[in-house]
């Protein structure tokens, strides 16, 4: 999936500080991570972008 400017910026400013955020393609790859865990945080509303996810180490 790819973003122009424009949706990186839309999903940069609709994050939390601290976080790192993925997007659900990023989730179904990893998700089966041992050291990983992951918060769903809903849609963003940038287009081309469906479920976004917090991942966290732990």
């Amino acid at each position: 999936m790819k973003l122009g400017v424009v949706g990186h910026a839309k999903v940069i400013t609709e994050t939390e500080v601290g976080k790192v955020n993925t997007s659900e393609a990023t989730y179904e790859l990893v998700r089966n991570e041992t050291d990983l865990t992951f918060t769903p945080r809903g849609k963003v509303k940038a287009k081309g972008k469906g479920e976004m996810y917090f991942a966290e180490r732990g």
